[in-house]
């Protein structure tokens, strides 16, 4: 199984010293910015994505092969955590997929956390990727990832469209579930 990183990318190139020098601590996303090579990578112009999610973006870029980034898909299939059967029913079951699709998501100290499965690997690689990249994200990080951003990924070229109508479907629920979270959260205080 192959496993991309960025971190051997960025620690391989040159760095614009002067913001490592100013900063005693950075994040993968100013690490990302600082490095040249990585420069070049775009994710989603004009939209601030999730720390994970922003990750996951720019690690699919560097990966040019199309089988690659599959094989990546189903690293995020197997990185998922067990999902209760008791769950999979239709309420958490994402509408619109060709494969099934159970979402679960919990609202917790003002982030939100995601369980998800799938009978199928690349689907359930696809849900890996969301659960993982909104994983303890809150409700305006959420709602402000754009659907655009699946073409970043790289990978709406060589999904079916029905697969990526799921992949769109799996983020519409998510942004959905979180909101109506986050409006329950809001009346119990």
């Amino acid at each position: 199984m192959l496993v991309i990183s960025i971190q051997p990318v960025i620690s391989r190139f040159n760095f614009k010293y002067k913001h490592l020098n100013t900063s005693p601590r950075l994040s993968s996303r100013q690490l990302l910015r600082a490095c040249k090579p990585c420069a070049k990578l775009n994710p989603v112009e004009g939209h601030e994505l999730p720390e994970n999610l922003f990750n996951i973006v720019k690690s699919f870029q560097l990966v040019k092969d199309p089988t690659q980034r599959y094989k990546q898909l189903l690293f995020y299939a197997q990185k998922l955590k067990a999902f209760p059967k008791e769950q999979k029913n239709d309420q958490n079951k994402v509408p619109g997929c060709t494969s099934q699709v159970w979402i679960l998501s919990e609202f917790k100290e003002g982030k939100f956390y995601f369980l998800a499965d799938s009978d199928s690997q690349l689907t359930k690689g696809l849900a890996g990727l969301l659960v993982e990249g909104l994983q303890g994200s809150d409700l305006q990080e959420i709602l402000s990832v754009p659907p655009e951003f699946i073409e970043e990924l790289g990978l709406k070229q060589t999904l079916t469209p029905s697969r990526t109508n799921g992949f769109l479907n799996m983020l519409k629920l998510i942004k959905q579930r979180v909101s109506e979270q986050s409006s329950e959260n809001l009346k119990n205080i």
